[in-house]
C-alpha cells in the first residue's frame, strides 16, 4: 500500500481522452487519403473509371492528386507539439504555391501550363482542370497547417476556413441537387474532407481547439451544441433546398456553420482559462484544508482520510489477501515551551519548520508525517512492522538531536523529542487503526515521564493489561 504526501487524486482536473482520440485519428485520415489517392491515380493512369470519378466534369485531376498525395505525407507525420520540421513546412508551402498557381489560371492567365504538366505525368489528355473551389481549399489546408507552429491560432481559423467549399459542396450533395452546378466531384469531395479533417485534428493542442476536446462540462457541451449546429444547418437546408434561391442559401448555410462553430471555439479558450483558474483556486482551498500553513505537513483532517480508508480496505480485504500494516511513530519534542519563552515564538516556528523538515527528508515518500498539533508530529509507516517502526524512530530520534538546535544565550542546545511507537496490524481485528494512534500516545507519555529523549513501544500482550515496553532504548543522553 502506497501512500505519498498528497494521497488523494485530483479530480479537479479534466482528462483529455477526446484530445489523445483525434491526435490517432490526425494520421489514420491522412493515411486513408493518401491511399484513396494513390488508387485513384492508378485509375487514372489505366484509363479507368471516367464515369465514376467524373460524374459532373470535375474529378480529381492530376493536379488535385498530387497535392492530396503531398498533404497526406505531411499529416501523417504527427506531433504532439507544434514543431518546425522543414521537411513538412516544405511540402505545405509546396502545396500552397501549386493551389495558387492554379488560382492565377483560373483568374489571371490564359493558358493552364501547370494543369498541362500534372496531366502529361498522369500520360493523358487534359480533360478538366482543377476547380476554383478545390484550389481554394487546399490552398488554406496549406496555409494552416504551414502557419500551425507558428500561429496556432491563426493557423486555425485558415485551415477552418478551408472547410466552408467543402462544406457547401457536401450540402449541394447530401441533399440530391444533381442539376446543380457543382465544380466538385464525389471523389474528390472525399478526399478534401479527409484531409481537411486531418488538418483540424493536428491543431488538437491549440488554446482554441484543446477545450473542446476535454472532458470538461464545457467540453461536452461545445461537442453537443456543434453536433446539434451541423445537424440543424443540414435540416433548415433541406426544407428550403427546392426554392429558387436554394444555391444562395446553402452557400449562407455553409458559412455560418463553420462561423458559428468558431464562436463556440473561441469562447472554449476564454471558458478554460476560467475554469484553470477555478482548479488552481479549489486545489488551493484543498491543500489548505489538508496542510499545515506552518510546516508545510499533513494535518488531523488528511489523517483523518488516511485511517478511513485504511479501516475501509481492512474491512474489505478477503481472507487469502495480504494484512494491512502500518507503523504509528508519534513524536513529541522536549521543552519545547523553553524556546517560546526564551527566543519568543518566531523562534519557536522555525524549530518546529526545522524538525519538520528533518523528519519528512528522512521518510520515504509512501509515509506520512503530519503536524499531530502543538509540537507534535504523527508519522504512519504503510507496510512497516513494529520494528522496523521502533529503528525508524531510533533514526529519526538520532536525526534530530544532531540536525536541529536552538540557541540559549551563549549556549546552543540540540532539540530533542520523545517517540511512542506501535503497529496497527489488520488481523487484528479489536484494534483499530485510529485505537493504535491513541496506544502511541500512551506510548509517548511513558517515554515522556521516564526521563524524554527516548523511544517507547507500546504492546498489547494475551488480553493483560497493556503496558509501554522500552525497546532499543537510546544510547546518547541528551537533555
Amino acid at each position: 500500500m502506497i501512500l505519498p504526501s498528497g494521497f488523494q487524486t485530483d479530480t479537479t482536473r479534466p482528462s483529455f481522452g477526446p484530445a489523445l482520440i483525434a491526435f490517432r485519428m490526425q494520421s489514420l485520415l491522412a493515411l486513408i487519403a493518401g491511399c484513396l489517392a494513390v488508387i485513384i491515380a492508378g485509375m487514372e493512369l489505366a484509363h479507368y473509371g471516367g464515369d465514376l470519378l467524373y460524374p459532373t466534369g470535375h474529378g480529381p485531376t492530376p493536379l488535385t492528386l498530387i497535392c492530396i498525395l503531398l498533404l497526406s505525407i505531411a499529416l501523417i507525420y504527427k506531433t504532439l507539439f507544434p514543431v518546425v520540421q522543414l521537411w513538412r513546412r516544405g511540402l505545405f508551402a509546396l502545396v500552397f504555391a501549386l493551389a495558387l498557381f492554379r488560382l492565377a489560371e483560373i483568374y489571371l492567365l490564359a493558358a493552364t501550363p501547370l494543369s498541362d504538366v500534372a496531366a502529361f505525368l498522369f500520360n493523358r489528355d487534359p480533360r478538366d482542370d482543377m476547380a476554383m473551389s478545390t484550389a481554394i481549399s487546399l490552398m488554406l489546408f496549406s496555409l494552416g497547417a504551414f502557419l500551425r507552429p507558428v500561429v496556432p491560432v491563426s493557423g486555425f481559423v485558415v485551415t477552418l476556413s478551408g472547410l466552408v467549399p467543402v462544406s457547401f459542396v457536401f450540402l449541394i450533395y447530401s441533399y440530391g441537387l444533381t442539376a446543380a452546378n457543382v465544380d466538385m466531384s464525389p471523389a474528390t469531395l472525399a478526399l478534401l474532407i479527409l484531409i481537411g479533417v486531418s488538418s483540424i485534428f493536428s491543431f488538437s493542442r491549440s488554446v482554441i481547439l484543446r477545450p473542446l476536446l476535454t472532458t470538461s462540462a464545457w467540453g461536452r457541451m461545445a461537442r453537443l451544441q456543434l453536433f446539434g449546429t451541423m445537424v440543424g444547418v443540414w435540416i433548415v437546408g433541406a426544407v428550403s433546398h427546392l426554392t429558387e434561391t436554394a444555391m444562395m442559401f446553402e452557400a449562407i448555410l455553409a458559412s455560418a456553420m463553420w462561423l458559428f462553430g468558431m464562436i463556440i471555439l473561441v469562447s472554449g479558450s476564454v471558458f478554460e482559462r476560467i475554469e484553470r483558474d477555478r482548479r488552481a483556486l479549489l486545489r488551493e482551498v484543498e491543500h489548505r484544508a489538508r496542510h499545515d500553513p506552518l510546516t508545510g505537513l499533513l494535518n488531523r483532517h488528511a489523517v483523518g482520510d488516511y485511517v478511513a480508508m485504511v479501516q475501509n480496505m481492512a474491512r474489505g480485504r478477503r481472507r487469502d489477501d495480504d494484512e494491512i500494516t502500518v507503523g504509528v511513530i508519534l513524536a513529541d519534542i522536549d521543552f519545547f515551551k523553553r524556546v517560546n519563552d526564551t527566543l519568543g515564538h518566531e523562534a519557536g516556528d522555525r524549530v518546529l519548520q526545522n524538525v519538520a523538515g528533518v523528519l519528512r527528508g528522512k521518510l520515504r515518500s509512501s509515509d506520512m508525517v503530519a503536524r499531530w498539533g502543538g509540537e507534535e508530529f504523527l508519522m504512519l509507516l504503510p507496510g512497516a512492522t513494529q520494528d522496523q517502526a521502533m529503528n525508524i524512530a531510533q533514526v529519526l530520534r538520532t536525526a534530530i538531536a544532531t540536525h536541529v538546535s536552538w540557541k540559549n544565550g551563549l549556549e546552543v542546545e540540540p532539540i530533542t523529542i520523545s517517540i511512542g511507537v506501535t503497529c496497527y496490524d489488520s488481523r487484528n481485528g479489536a484494534d483499530s487503526l485510529e485505537k493504535t494512534i491513541q496506544h502511541a500516545d500512551t506510548a509517548l507519555y511513558s517515554a515522556k515521564t521516564q526521563g524524554r529523549n527516548r523511544v517507547k513501544c507500546f504492546r498489547s500482550e494475551r488480553g493483560q493489561a497493556v503496558r509501554a515496553t522500552d525497546l532499543l532504548p537510546p544510547r546518547d543522553k541528551v537533555h
